[in-house]
């Protein structure tokens, strides 16, 4: 499904004479992503994404810290107005003559020739020019990604200068406008790329693909021009029609505009120059971030995160995909030969109709077999399927029914009822219920229901699926999936898992956001949310673990558990027995005034602690028992421990003889590493069993056996 959309491109500098030293760089980024442009608009799907994706390129290779951008999605124009004033405000605070400031602002969203749609509301494009002529910036950038911005462009006159955007040798002034189209086309989003087709352009320009000099920046010429070939490529034969992209640059002085610096990225994927076709690069979450066409001869470097990324190529009529791993700092080079070949996708898979030259249209199927059917072998769109063992059908809009099985070649729109089992290999959109097996070989927006097995594994690198999965047995995803899990046995997530995993069994996920819930065991490689079972293993950690045993790599949250294991622990580990590389597992020894000698271990993370601790009250006597206390300032050589300790005493021959309860206070110094003092008071409260008192202390009495006195601890740890 494609949309109307623009997008435009208005950058402009202050007419302030060129300085001879040039001053430190801080740029400011204002993001908009807008959706809504009113009732009498259709809401757009992409517009708030591709905000996100252009201030992520700009926070990566664009010079834009995090505490200088600001992401606003879905404004009403006066909200807009009081961010644009709020921006004007905090620049004219800052020191003068201390930076060269840039101001950035970039919008996503619905317009027409006369100004921005917000809500069905208009901020005339002449408040925007007012708002760039006032901000106190050395450059005035505006971005503005929505329909009928061309017309800004009508009449100016621009010619093609240097460009710039983050060298600060640079010394020029004056303006630049870049749109989409010409103000009589209209732009277009796609469902395929996740965003606009001139803003995924621009993006895949400024991660590295429009770099035609080879010396790691990307400038706003060479931007444009790719940009413009991308665009125009993509959009020849879509229904929108084709785009145009225009500009209007009216820059003077010295210096380069350079939109963005490779070298700023934290990783580098390398194409070499024998390498060549089509490439789609899509992250870990199965976003799209650089397409590009690859000639031979010329090398290309993409700046990117560090992460593994799914590479898809097409050459002469063959696609196939690879995968790469970017660590930090590295610069790797890409490795066709590892790159598998598989089938193309159908090219009616988007939509609810299909090409008459790809299929022929047959309303209603009735078969007892694929090849003893209405339709036979031949390409076939079916609204109704009935068969009897089993049925098959090139594309499905609508219903079959089967008591052995169906399967359907390419996708599903609507719902497959069968006995035995359900196929869809290329994408599901709809509904699979199943006795035996539901199996979704491609993209799945819907539902699986099946006693047997859940299966969705699509082709690697395919985009997030979204749906839910119920089975009695088994439920497994093989890529990103943002949804849920409800299974009795077991449940497997892909590698990117957004949504809910329930199970009697288990739940094993990669990255997991959400909620694993399991009566036996939860695992995950990141988790992100909260994990409940008897047994939760996650590598890296971050909200709450709640089960009897509790291991993981990283914690950045809450441990509650019976046993707690953690590489290192950021947040708190709570249990009877809590261990951490980097928290508390320190043995101690004391002397207090009612036994001869204690022993224990405080174990648990930086703050929380437990205390299994045993003691000699005396020659006859002896005492065990375990105490929960908090560690105040861990991080400096004083520091303050508060907690509570029950002890049973026993006598040696095995007769109870009370229980002793004690609050405490204790200041601990450490020396080195593995030597501290520590002392303070206590107030004991001790019951008795056998008639006699433990304290050597005066004590009061209060009431039958019952007795308390304050006391006083000494020891050292270790």
């Amino acid at each position: 499904m494609m949309l109307p959309l623009c997008v435009l491109f208005a950058l402009t500098a202050s007419a302030a004479p060129a300085k001879k030293e040039a001053l430190p760089l801080r740029r400011f980024a204002l993001l908009i992503g807008a959706n809504d442009g009113g009732a009498q608009r259709p809401p757009l799907k992409y517009a708030i994404d591709d905000a996100e994706a252009f201030g992520r390129v700009l926070s990566e290779l664009g010079g834009v810290t995090s505490s200088d951008s600001r992401l606003i999605e879905n404004p009403s124009v006066e909200g807009l107005r009081n961010a644009l004033e709020q921006l004007r405000q905090e620049l004219g605070a800052l020191p003068a003559l201390t930076n060269r400031v840039e101001v950035l602002l970039y919008y996503s969203g619905h317009s027409d020739e006369e100004g921005l749609l917000l809500k069905g509301a208009r901020l005339p494009y002449a408040e925007i020019r007012e708002w760039l002529g006032v901000v106190p910036a050395t450059v005035r950038i505006a971005i503005l990604d929505s329909c009928a911005s061309g017309t800004l462009t009508r009449g100016k006159g621009g010619v093609r200068t240097p460009p710039f955007l983050i060298d600060s040798s640079t010394q020029v002034h004056g303006h630049a406008i870049l749109t989409s189209s010409s103000e009589t086309e209209a732009s277009q989003e796609s469902d395929t790329i996740g965003g606009s087709f001139f803003t995924h352009a621009l993006l895949s320009a400024m991660r590295g693909a429009a770099d035609g000099t080879h010396d790691g920046r990307v400038t706003l010429n060479e931007a444009y021009q790719f940009t413009f070939d991308e665009t125009l490529a993509r959009t020849e034969k879509t229904r929108g029609g084709a785009q145009h992209p225009a500009y209007d640059i009216q820059l003077v002085g010295t210096g380069d505009l350079v939109m963005t610096d490779l070298h700023a990225g934290s990783a580098t994927l390398v194409l070499p120059e024998a390498t060549l076709g089509r490439f789609f690069v899509r992250d870990q979450h199965g976003r799209l971030v650089a397409e590009l066409r690859k000639f031979a001869g010329r090398l290309v470097e993409l700046g990117l995160e560090p992460g593994t990324y799914s590479m898809t190529r097409e050459l002469d009529g063959v696609v196939s995909e690879g995968r790469v791993t970017l660590a930090a700092a590295e610069r790797a080079p890409l490795d066709v030969t590892t790159f598998r070949t598989v089938s193309r996708e159908a090219t009616a898979r988007r939509g609810t109709a299909s090409e008459p030259s790809e299929y022929r249209w047959q309303p209603v199927d009735i078969a007892v077999f694929p090849t003893f059917s209405v339709t036979g072998d031949a390409r076939m769109l079916n609204n109704l399927s009935i068969s009897l063992l089993a049925g098959r059908s090139t594309r499905l809009e609508g219903l079959a029914f089967s008591v052995g099985g169906h399967w359907v070649d390419e996708a599903v729109v609507g719902a497959q009822l069968s006995v035995g089992f359900n196929l869809a290999r290329q994408e599901l959109r709809g509904a699979q219920l199943a006795v035996g097996a539901n199996i979704a070989g491609g993209t799945m927006n819907g539902v699986q229901l099946g006693v047997g097995l859940n299966l969705l594994m699509p082709a690697e690198g395919a985009e997030q699926s979204k749906g839910a999965q119920l089975g009695v047995g088994v439920n497994a995803i093989g890529n990103p999936f943002k949804g849920a899990q409800l299974g009795v046995g077991l449940n497997l997530g892909g590698p990117s898992f957004t949504g809910a995993q329930v199970a009697v069994g288990a739940n094993v996920g990669g990255s997991v956001t959400g909620l694993q819930f399991a009566v036996a065991a939860n695992v995950a490689a990141h988790m992100h949310g909260l994990q409940a079972s008897l047994i939760n293993v996650g590598v890296e950690m971050s909200g709450l673990q709640l089960g009897l045993i509790n291991v993981a790599g990283t914690v950045k949250g809450v441990q509650v558990g019976l046993l707690n294991f953690a590489g290192s622990v950021e947040g708190e580990s709570i249990g009877l027995l809590s261990v951490s590389a980097n928290g508390l597992h320190r043995p101690e020894v004391w002397f207090e005034d009612a036994s001869v000698i204690n022993a224990g271990i405080k174990l648990g993370g930086r703050h929380l602690y437990v205390l299994p601790t045993v003691a000699l009250v005396d020659s006859k006597k002896y005492a065990s028992g375990i105490g929960l206390g908090i560690h105040l300032t861990p991080d400096s050589p004083f520091s303050v421990d508060l907690d509570g300790v029950m002890r049973w005493v026993n006598h040696f021959s095995g007769a109870s003889a009370g229980a002793w309860v004690s609050a405490r206070a204790v200041v601990d110094y450490r020396f080195f590493s593995h030597l501290h003092a520590f002392a303070g008071p206590s107030l004991n409260w001790y019951f008795s069993l056998d008639g006699h008192a433990i304290a050597r202390m005066p004590n009061w009495s209060i009431g039958g056996d019952r007795s308390m006195w304050v006391g006083l601890i000494a020891g050292v740890g270790f």
